[in-house]
């Protein structure tokens, strides 16, 4: 009598890998950017609809924003946290 196969999902070159199905993975990501020289190109009126528009293409990616910040305009960085 064997060991059943329910819980094997490939047997290769490597070995046996074992099914994996609780496994859980949470990858965060901190992306930093700013504007060429740290120049204030951005003006308080443009930063919340870049805010919006940065945060709807991560949506589109199928990422989830987290946070999405930015420095004042004396030294313009903008923040994603994902």
């Amino acid at each position: 009598m064997g060991k059943s196969n329910q819980n094997i999902i490939a047997v290769g070159d490597g070995g046996i890998v074992p099914n994996m199905s609780r496994t859980h993975t949470n990858l965060l990501c901190h992306i930093v950017f700013s504007t060429q020289g740290h120049m204030p190109q951005i003006t308080s009126e443009i930063m919340a609809e870049l805010f919006a528009y940065l945060g709807g293409l991560v949506k589109e990616l199928k990422g989830m924003p987290i946070r999405i910040n930015g420095m004042p305009a004396a030294s313009f960085s903008t923040y994603l946290l994902l």
